[in-house]
């Protein structure tokens, strides 16, 4: 019997349900009445939303009401912390400058070592383009020892060169 009245319930309420979602104005009614305006309660909930750095106007006069001259000073401690906001953003860039400056004369610095190096391999291939055409020359006019010793010389000044420089490099 209790199954019977409680499908009997359930479907009075989707009735009801279904005859409200007909015609809303019934519902309206309803809360009328004052027998189900005294059982049912209406509440209302407002969600306000906000981003920045102040609060609302409406809210900055509440300020005022509760705390003397609270307004003027939310501002003045907004401004401030704007203030100290670009105090650092500023310092960061200074800082942020600095380094951008010293990888620069790093960079020029590096480019200035290559350019020394790169001359350096210049001239040890002049020189030793010379030696070769000289000891060339001396051994077809048939001073071949002296064309062994120019070559070996030129040789050996060029090898001891690139050695010293490897290490004072390292």
């Amino acid at each position: 019997m209790s199954k019977e009245t409680n499908n009997l319930e359930e479907s009075q309420e989707q009735e009801l349900i279904e005859t409200v979602a007909k015609d809303p104005k019934l519902l309206e009614k309803l809360v009328q009445t004052p027998e189900v305006a005294g059982v049912l309660s209406i509440m209302v909930q407002q969600q306000i939303s906000h981003s920045g750095p102040l609060p609302m106007a409406s809210e900055v006069a509440k300020y005022n009401e509760v705390i003397p001259d609270g307004a003027n000073r939310i501002m003045m401690m907004a401004e401030k912390e704007q203030d100290a906001n670009h105090a650092d953003r500023r310092k960061q860039l200074e800082q942020r400058d600095q380094e951008l400056a010293q990888n620069d004369v790093r960079l020029k610095q590096g480019q200035d070592e290559i350019d020394v190096i790169k001359r350096g391999q210049w001239i040890s291939l002049a020189v030793i383009t010379l030696f070769t055409a000289l000891s060339a020359l001396l051994a077809i006019l048939g001073d071949t020892t002296s064309a062994a010793l120019l070559m070996g010389a030129g040789l050996v000044g060029i090898v001891t060169a690139l050695i010293y420089g490897k290490r004072n490099k390292e």
